[in-house]
């Protein structure tokens, strides 16, 4: 709902949000894999987020390095990762994720609830939005701009 919020405030500023989950992508069969549709999706977008709370499973590992490889090699789409504060890992995977980014110096950040996340989140799209998008110029400033949303 907060990303429709925002959408339709940005929308007279000319910049148009458009949420992809991939609760919102079919499970149909495809002649290849569906992850691999998922991804297609995750190279075209500016913004990826991916939200954390006790594991980060191997197919979402995969879309987090799907959108890191992208943003290597054409400075989009931006990457967020949020982790839930408190949540009881079930495994090791969550641990050996928040390392993995720490290797590559990306800084993550924990969320309490909705609440928290979106106050964080907003003031991303808020400093993404002072900066009209420069630094990496994803194509979301002044045209449909599309973001991938990994909720676990």
């Amino acid at each position: 709902m907060e990303i429709y919020r925002k959408c339709k405030l940005w929308f007279e500023q000319g910049v148009f949000l458009h949420l992809d989950v991939w609760e919102d992508l079919s499970a149909r069969m495809s002649e290849g894999r569906s992850q691999d549709e998922y991804n297609e999706k995750i190279e075209a977008a500016d913004l990826f987020v991916l939200l954390a709370s006790d594991k980060v499973g191997m197919y979402s590992a995969e879309e987090f390095d799907t959108a890191f490889g992208a943003f290597k090699a054409k400075q989009k789409p931006f990457v967020f990762t949020y982790f839930l504060q408190d949540a009881v890992p079930s495994g090791s995977s969550l641990e050996l994720f928040k390392k993995k980014l720490s290797d590559l110096g990306h800084f993550y950040a924990s969320y309490k609830n909705d609440d928290d996340l979106w106050n964080q989140f907003n003031k991303e799209l808020e400093r993404l939005q002072i900066e009209q998008f420069k630094n990496k110029k994803p194509a979301v400033h002044r045209s449909t701009g599309y973001m991938y949303v990994l909720v676990l």
